[in-house]
């Protein structure tokens, strides 16, 4: 009869400790910087100044530690006796770092996640042997306690993502919505917490395939094509957050430039583009370049997941981890108004950095002694160059990404043959650098033909100085909550690196380490955006990228590192996943609502949805014999409608803008010299005068006479006309020359 017990094994604790002392040395980078920057956070006149520092250092620092690591090849000869110590250093660190998460302000419902993992870790017990016996090593023991550490760690950590509602009032309290919540943290258990190779449920091919992933795609297709008449909106939030998308291309529609008299938030090749699709209005173009830019980017999650495996469970999660982590949960989780309402949150802005690793995961499915093709690299540099003149902060997201990457397929190639020397690495290197240097002397070649000078190269970068200055930041963060929300976002690099760590080691040229260091790349750097711009709704977007870079843990796991320990891993991507999993799908009666209005045709006329301005406004500008085809701005904190509600086709935006500031909010964060230059700049090209519009009791808007741009419009016009209610002013100005002519008319 095989014996029963407890046996101490060497060989699998210093296994034990090989798993951990990776995400070990991780949280010892964090804890470093934070002790480097602690008593400046929070202090007068530092700003976000100490978290970029602890950003940039975990990013960087980190990184190059593993690389210097996984380059030697025995790091136990290089340290000799002291490797191990520091490794167990390492890894007690960690453990330590897990137990004050984990029990800090610990809510009793962690017990819940910390009792599945004690099943799973049970079950993996009674298939442990060692030597014939049916024995439980002591390294099986301090798994299975340090999986459900690492299982509260996660649990209780990642709920502090609800942060309008306590978590619980965030899930229906009926039998359905507990059934889907439940049922949603299963399937991520079963989809996570084995290779997909051994999947539970095994693989589905032919009739059963299709029963599930023709459904998925075509729900994911119609969640994409939500629209703002989807949505219930009372306060028009999507309709300020498009206003400065829509205003940015009625502008370039009507003749303004990029980079000169157009002040543009989100960038330069983006708004062109949006420009140039042949829709009827600017927010029409919107919906349609949101609509195909989501969708891909949910194709693309789906295949990331779906490269593992045809197995059931990891098909239906990869659709259930997009549909929520995209289309639900990415908008506003309290209310799943979804992303389409924040066109700022969806792949607008990331598309490029995500077409990226589409193409890492395209080069990480060749064969593994294969060079990489030279259309793979030549189309990765295409897609970062078009990410870098999108916009700004696509620029930086690509180049974090592209660099290191581009430079690992480079690596590759030499490593695989030795004939190639330095000189065709730095060649190739060079390409892309090459390629942005010629598209903007192209650039400035076509702004000094039609414009007689070149392009103000600084205003690509003009928002992006407002980051950390509190022009968009949430007022009233406690530093605590900050810190927290910090830790949450740390987690899914923290457990990548002992993935990368591992198949580094195992062999450095290894083709899916660069969808690994792409993936980090993506979410190192769209991270910054949570320390730029601090408002705790931001963190709900982490979703999208969490579910990429675990997917793609998941497929090195699975795939390339199958002799790695990985149930730490695993229980720490079943736990950050399964929150949202819980949350997107755990509320049937808002989930119902969703359904209902997401699963109807696309609309040919977004603007037909868009609210009319109200009696007041309407009566205010018939008074005023404003004419829709009349230069009009209107400054307000939202883009207020200027057609009467009668209007036929309800198309707004066809009052030419004589001012670049409609919507307000576009042009009031900048400081008043770069308002000022682009104000001056507009009129000397449209000087036409026009309406102004004015909501006089708007708290967030000065009256124009009190802004940068009537301080600068001064020397173009004068306001010869004013009409007003005690809601509304209304206000014509004409050109001075024309004024002089009327005074003057000798």
């Amino acid at each position: 009869m095989p014996s029963v017990g407890i046996i101490i094994d060497k060989d699998e604790v210093r296994e034990l400790i090989d798993t951990l002392w990776v995400p070990g040395v991780a949280a010892n980078v964090l804890a470093l910087g934070w002790l480097a920057v602690a008593d400046r956070i929070g202090a007068p006149g530092t700003g976000s100044g100490p978290l970029w520092l602890l950003y940039l250092f975990f990013g960087i620092v980190l990184p190059v530690t593993l690389f210097i690591i996984a380059a030697r090849d025995n790091i136990r000869s290089e340290l000799g006796p002291v490797a191990t110590p520091l490794k167990a250093i390492a890894s007690v660190s960690l453990v330590a770092f897990l137990l004050v998460g984990a029990f800090h302000e610990c809510s009793p419902w962690v017990t819940v996640p910390v009792a599945l993992q004690l099943a799973i870790s049970a079950l993996r017990l009674r298939n442990d042997k060692t030597s014939g016996d049916r024995a439980l090593t002591l390294s099986a023991l301090l798994r299975g306690a340090v999986g459900c550490l690492v299982s509260a760690y996660v649990w209780n950590t990642v709920l502090r993502i609800v942060w309008w509602i306590p978590w619980t009032d965030a899930l229906g309290t009926d039998a359905v919505s507990v059934a889907l919540a439940i049922g949603a943290v299963v399937l991520t258990v079963f989809a996570i917490a084995k290779p997909a190779g051994e999947a539970t449920l095994n693989r589905v091919t032919g009739p059963a395939y299709a029963a599930v992933f023709v459904p998925g795609i075509l729900l994911l297709g119609f969640a994409s094509l939500r629209h703002l008449g989807s949505v219930s909106d009372p306060h028009f939030v999507g309709f300020h957050h498009w206003g400065v998308f829509a205003g940015v291309v009625q502008m370039v529609r009507q003749g303004g430039w990029l980079l000169w008299d157009v002040p543009s938030q989100y960038g330069f090749l983006s708004m062109l583009t949006i420009a140039a699709v042949p829709a009827k209005s600017a927010w029409q173009s919107i919906y349609v370049v949101m609509a195909v830019a989501q969708c891909m980017t949910a194709f693309l999650v789906v295949a990331i997941y779906r490269a593992r495996g045809s197995g059931f469970a990891n098909v239906a999660f990869g659709f259930a981890i997009t549909l929520g982590a995209i289309f639900l949960e990415g908008g506003r989780g309290f209310n799943l108004l979804g992303p389409q309402t924040w066109p700022s949150s969806t792949a607008i802005r990331y598309g490029w950095a995500y077409t990226l690793i589409a193409l890492l995961l395209y080069a990480s499915r060749q064969g593994r002694y294969e060079l990489a093709p030279t259309a793979t690299k030549v189309a990765g540099c295409a897609i970062w160059l078009i990410g870098c003149l999108w916009s700004v902060e696509s620029a930086f997201y690509c180049t974090s990404i592209w660099v290191p990457s581009f430079a690992f397929l480079l690596y590759r190639d030499h490593d695989a043959n030795s004939s190639r020397r330095l000189k065709s690495f730095a060649g190739w290197f060079a390409l892309p650098f090459v390629m942005l240097a010629s598209a903007i002397a192209l650039i400035q070649a076509i702004y000094t033909a039609k414009l007689g000078h070149g392009p103000d190269w600084m205003c690509y970068a003009d928002y992006l100085r407002l980051a950390g200055s509190g022009a968009y930041g949430h007022a009233g963060v406690k530093w605590d909550e900050y810190i927290w929300r910090l830790v949450i976002v740390a987690i899914p690099p923290v457990c990548a690196t002992p993935v990368i760590w591992r198949v580094a080691r195992r062999w450095l040229a290894d083709p899916v380490l660069g969808l690994l260091i792409g993936l980090w790349a993506l979410y190192w750097s769209v991270s910054s955006f949570y320390i730029a711009e601090n408002h705790p709704a931001n963190l709900e977007g982490t979703g999208i990228i969490a579910a990429m870079l675990f997917g793609g843990i998941l497929l090195a796991l699975d795939s390339f590192a199958p002799s790695m320990n990985s149930n730490l891993v695993r229980s720490a991507a079943i736990g950050f996943l399964g929150v949202f999993m819980a949350i997107a799908f755990g509320n049937a009666s808002v989930l119902r609502s969703w359904c209902a209005s997401t699963l109807v045709m696309p609309t040919s006329n977004v603007d037909a949805f868009l609210p009319t301005a109200n009696p007041t406004l309407t009566g205010l500008l018939q008074t005023a014999s404003v004419k829709p085809n009349e230069p009009l701005v209107f400054m307000g904190s939202y883009p207020m409608p200027t057609v009467p509600t009668d209007n036929p086709d309800r198309m707004q935006g066809r009052n030419p803008m004589w001012l670049p500031c409609d919507p307000y909010t576009l042009i009031d964060p900048l400081p008043p010299d770069r308002a000022g230059t682009y104000t001056k700049r507009y009129l000397e090209r449209v000087n036409t005068g026009g309406w102004g519009g004015n909501v006089k009791a708007d708290p967030t808007v000065p009256l124009f006479e009190n802004t940068a741009v009537s301080a600068a419009a001064t020397a173009f016009v004068t306001p010869v006309k004013r009409f007003e209610t005690d809601e509304y002013r209304l206000t014509l100005y004409l050109p001075n020359s024309k004024v002089r002519r009327i005074a003057s008319p000798n």
